[in-house]
């Protein structure tokens, strides 16, 4: 079996500087908690998620 890749970078991409702010925000993705914002503000999960979380889970 033989596989051919081609990749095309003929496009330039030109990307643009975004201006600096001083209102960042870290956020920490999690499973008992969806989200943790930097500023200490928790999220939770979405009612689908909570259903099946015992299939997402690892195992180990």
């Amino acid at each position: 079996m033989t596989t051919i890749v081609n990749i095309d970078q003929r496009n330039e991409f030109q990307p643009s500087v975004l201006p600096k702010k001083d209102n960042a925000v870290g956020v920490d993705l999690g499973i008992t908690t969806f989200a943790t914002l930097s500023t200490g503000e928790k999220v939770d999960a979405p009612k689908p998620l909570k259903k099946r979380i015992s299939r997402i889970r690892c195992p180990f």
